[in-house]
């Protein structure tokens, strides 16, 4: 079984979007795969994680009872999670977000599971830990997603280099052609952090999303 944990350069970069896609590819080239939600915000009351729900409508699988455990932690208002946990006068514990998802690995058993974060790498889940120290504590493969976003390139370097200063840099970034509102500038993007990434940070893999036939040999392949 294989892990990895699925992140962005921001919020809205289409995180659950690009998820959903890989485990429909995977699922396609004959590769068992699911997901699981480290924090959960803007959940209202619902029993299984908005984007959890993405995952499977996308992905065409069924939702079923393991679905329900597939989140860490669920909280109603849209922030950040040390936001939304306070405005429910709590505080994340982070040792049981490790303790729901290894859980939820057991019992899934997949070849393939992800673990989606909230909003950016470095998006508080306390007022002590990003997401990015989570990561480190229990460490897994890193899927970096950028997107088509006017500010991309500065996000994705800006991103690359905090990973870098914390020696924690992606195996892998998906390039998100999301939103497509300036064709010159999506083409652009992709190719200007391919060909950095390529220079810079030569051990770490750069794909398009239309390249998934190829993200999913390297998914399956990866040691």
């Amino acid at each position: 079984m294989k892990t990895y944990f699925i992140s962005g350069i921001g919020t809205d970069i289409g995180k659950s979007y690009v998820t959903a896609l890989l485990i429909k590819a995977l699922e396609q080239a004959g590769v068992t795969a699911s997901s699981f939600k480290l924090v959960q915000t803007g959940a209202s009351s619902q029993a299984i994680s908005p984007d959890i729900h993405l995952h499977r409508t996308i992905s065409g699988q069924s939702l079923d009872e393991l679905d329900a455990d597939a989140v860490g932690e669920s909280f109603s208002f849209p922030a950040s999670p040390h936001l939304a946990a306070a405005l429910e006068n709590t505080i994340i514990d982070t040792n049981k977000l490790w303790h729901a998802w290894q859980t939820y690995v057991q019992k899934r058993q997949r070849d393939i599971i992800f673990c989606e974060g909230a909003g950016g790498i470095f998006v508080p889940l306390t007022s002590q830990t990003l997401t990015i120290d989570w990561i480190i504590q229990h460490p897994m493969p890193l899927i970096l997603i950028c997107n088509a976003m006017l500010g991309s390139i500065h996000h994705s370097i800006a991103t690359l280099e905090a990973l870098a200063a914390r020696s924690y840099l992606p195996f892998l970034i998906i390039y998100n052609p999301y939103p497509n509102d300036e064709p010159i500038i999506t083409d652009d993007s992709a190719h200007f952090l391919k060909q950095y990434c390529q220079t810079h940070f030569p051990n770490t893999y750069f794909f398009h999303l239309d390249d998934l036939h190829d993200i999913t040999a390297l998914l399956r392949n990866n040691e």
